[in-house]
């Protein structure tokens, strides 16, 4: 039975969990989000080298299932606003030059910051926040057929190529941000 109490039991403890997801460490504001707006589901790790000039990013969340495409890196795209739109900085076709972002057990990308600001509109040195995307294909490897849209080999399997990638692919996972000040 609904009760005047049972209702202030639950959202009293609706606000403890909000207060303390709010106020615990970035893996649980990760898991927070990514509960409530099924967009972040892993947190990841990210540094910035001075001297070198590179960041490097890692994570923890991997992904060993048949549909999985790659993973894929994102930047904001202006400094110092972790709200404004994502620019894709690297998946398995675009920009990877350091690592294998196919590869279902990769676990880290490192990059030259140099080739952030290169021909990109990016305002220079600031905070930038990246975050992590888990790639999957739109359909199971037996459903990756020219009907379906895919480009075949002459045997029909769908072809791993850029094309596919970028036409039937779609975000299954995707990390909290994480700020990195960069000079």
């Amino acid at each position: 039975m609904i009760t005047l109490n049972n209702i202030r039991i639950f959202f009293t403890a609706l606000a403890f969990l909000i207060i303390f997801a709010g106020s615990g460490c970035s893996y649980v504001s990760d898991m927070a989000e990514g509960a409530i707006t099924k967009r972040s589901g892993f947190s990841i790790s990210a540094e910035y080298d001075r001297i070198t000039k590179m960041v490097t990013l890692s994570w923890d969340e991997l992904d060993f299932s048949d549909n999985f495409a790659g993973y894929e890196v994102y930047i904001t795209g202006e400094k110092d606003d972790e709200y404004v739109g994502y620019d894709l900085v690297a998946s398995r076709y675009f920009n990877d030059n350091l690592s294998n972002l196919s590869a279902s057990s990769a676990n880290s990308y490192v990059h030259d910051v140099a080739g952030i600001f290169a021909g990109t509109e990016l305002d220079g040195p600031g905070r930038y926040f990246y975050r992590i995307g888990i790639i999957h294909w739109d359909d199971n490897p037996s459903k990756r057929t020219g009907a379906k849209g895919y480009m075949v080999d002459s045997s029909g399997v769908a072809l791993d190529n850029d094309v596919n990638y970028y036409a039937k692919t779609n975000i299954k996972k995707i990390s909290g941000y994480k700020p990195v000040d960069i000079d």
